[in-house]
C-alpha cells in the first residue's frame, strides 16, 4: 500500500515542511510588498512637496519684484533695490540667501548679469535659486575650472606679447657691424 511505502511519507513530510514554510513567508512578502509601496508612495509625496515649495519660493520672489518696481516697468533698478533695503520682506529674504544687509548691493551686481544697472523678473528670480543656500563642492569645483582655464589664456598671452615685444626690439636694434 501506498500509506505504508516510506517514501511516500518522506514526500508528505516533505510537502508539509514546505507549505508551513510558504505560509510563513507570505506574510513577510506582503509586508515587503507594503514597505516598498510605502517607499514609494513617500519618494512621490517629497517630490511633490519640493515642486510646491519651489512654487511657493517663486511666487514670493515675484511677489517681492514686483513691491521693488516703483517704476512699474518690469526692471528693477539699483536705486529701485537699495529703496527697498530695510522693508522687513526683503531682510527676510536675503536671510534665506544667506546674505549679510550689507552684501545686498553685491547681490544685485551679481543677479545684473548683463551689467545696466537693472534687474529684470527673470534674472531676479534665477539669480536667487541659484544663490538659495550654500555654495556646494560642484559650485566650487567649476570656479578652480574657471580660474584654471583663465590663468592658460592669461599666460599664453603674455607669453605671445613677451615674443612680440622681443621680436620687436631685435628687428629694432642698430646693426653695429654695418
Amino acid at each position: 500500500p501506498l500509506v505504508s511505502n516510506p517514501t511516500f511519507h518522506r514526500l508528505e513530510r516533505s510537502w508539509t515542511q514546505d507549505r508551513s514554510h510558504y505560509l510563513m513567508l507570505e506574510p513577510a512578502g506582503i509586508f515587503c510588498q507594503s514597505a516598498i509601496e510605502t517607499a514609494q508612495n513617500d519618494r512621490e509625496n517629497v517630490m511633490k512637496l519640493q515642486l510646491q515649495e519651489k512654487q511657493d519660493y517663486i511666487n514670493t520672489l515675484k511677489q517681492m519684484f514686483a513691491s521693488w518696481d516703483d517704476s512699474a516697468d518690469g526692471k528693477c533698478t539699483l536705486e529701485e533695490f537699495a529703496s527697498h533695503l530695510t522693508d522687513e520682506a526683503t531682510e527676510g529674504l536675503l536671510r534665506t540667501l544667506e546674505i549679510e544687509a550689507r552684501d545686498a548691493i553685491a547681490l544685485f551686481e551679481l543677479l545684473d548679469v548683463h551689467g545696466t544697472g537693472e534687474i529684470d523678473l527673470e534674472e531676479f528670480i534665477t539669480g536667487c535659486i541659484t544663490l538659495r543656500g550654500g555654495a556646494k563642492a560642484v559650485h566650487m569645483e567649476k570656479v578652480v575650472d574657471t580660474l584654471k582655464s583663465i590663468e592658460m589664456r592669461l599666460n599664453a598671452l603674455l607669453k605671445s606679447e613677451k615674443a612680440n615685444n622681443s621680436s620687436s626690439m631685435r628687428n629694432a636694434e642698430p646693426k653695429l657691424l654695418e
